[in-house]
C-alpha cells in the first residue's frame, strides 16, 4: 500500500492542483488488470484512456502507444461492434435537459459518426448510467462503503472501502474534482486484481475539445454496420 500511495503522489502532483473545486476536467486513466486462470495461468492487461467532460458532455477514447500494430485486416473489420466496445472509437455521451443520453462513437481516423439507440447499449458494453461515465464510479456507491480514517495522499480526497465475501475494493475519491483518482479491487481467492489510476489535468481551451471537430464527420447509424 505504501508503494500505491507513493506512487499517487508523484502522478498527481501537489496538493495545489486540486485548488479549483470543478467538475469540468481532463484526465488520464490508465487501466490495469490480472487473472490467474483454474489452470494457474496468469493474463495481463494494460491500457491508457483520455477523458474530456465538460458540463453534460463527455469524451473518452485509448491512447495508442506509437509502436501499436493497425493492422490491415484489422481495419478492414472496424466497423464490427465488438471493435466499438473494447475501445477503437472514441465515445462521446451528451445529456440533454431532460436527462436523455445521446451515446455516439467517433472513429476520428475514418472523419466517421456512428450513431447509437438506447437498444444498442447491451451490444456496445454501455449501461446507460451517465453518472458511472461522468464520474468514472457512480457516487452513490461511495454511500454504501466506509469511509477510512486513513490519510489520503492528496488534499480534499478521501478512502473509501468496501468488503464483501468475494471481493475487497477501495477507492480514493477526491471531493473537489468529483471523481476518483484511485479504484482498486481485489477477488478474496487472489484470482482477480485490478487497478484504475486516474491522473487527472487541465481542460483544454473550449475550441479545442474533441467534440467540436465533429462538423464535417459522415454519420452512420450503428444498426447500420451490423448489415
Amino acid at each position: 500500500m505504501k508503494r500505491i500511495l507513493l506512487g499517487l503522489a508523484l502522478v498527481l502532483g501537489a496538493p495545489q492542483a486540486f485548488a479549483a473545486a470543478t467538475t469540468d476536467t481532463a484526465a488520464t486513466i490508465s487501466y490495469e488488470f490480472r487473472s490467474v486462470s483454474s489452470e494457474g495461468v496468469t493474463k495481463e492487461t494494460r491500457f491508457q484512456e483520455r477523458l474530456y467532460r465538460a458540463g453534460n458532455q463527455l469524451w473518452t477514447e485509448r491512447v495508442l502507444p506509437r509502436q501499436a500494430a493497425h493492422d490491415k485486416q484489422d481495419k478492414d473489420h472496424a466497423d464490427h461492434e465488438h471493435d466499438l466496445a473494447l475501445g477503437a472509437a472514441a465515445k462521446y455521451i451528451v445529456r440533454d435537459e431532460r436527462g436523455q443520453l445521446n451515446l455516439q462513437f467517433v472513429r476520428v481516423e475514418d472523419k466517421m459518426i456512428i450513431q447509437t439507440e438506447p437498444r444498442d447499449y447491451p451490444e456496445v458494453g454501455f449501461d446507460g448510467s451517465w453518472d458511472s461515465a461522468y464520474y468514472l464510479i457512480n457516487p452513490a456507491q461511495l454511500k454504501k462503503m466506509q469511509k477510512l480514517a486513513a490519510k489520503a495522499p492528496v488534499a480534499n480526497a478521501s478512502w473509501y472501502e468496501q468488503k464483501t465475501n468475494t471481493y475487497v475494493r477501495r477507492v480514493l475519491w477526491a471531493d473537489d474534482k468529483q471523481m476518483p483518482l484511485l479504484i482498486e479491487t481485489s477477488s478474496r481467492d487472489g484470482s482477480r486484481y485490478s487497478k484504475t489510476t486516474i491522473a487527472p489535468e487541465s481542460l483544454p481551451a473550449a475550441n479545442q475539445l474533441p467534440w467540436t471537430r465533429l462538423a464535417s464527420y459522415q454519420r452512420r447509424a450503428y444498426i447500420d454496420l451490423l448489415d
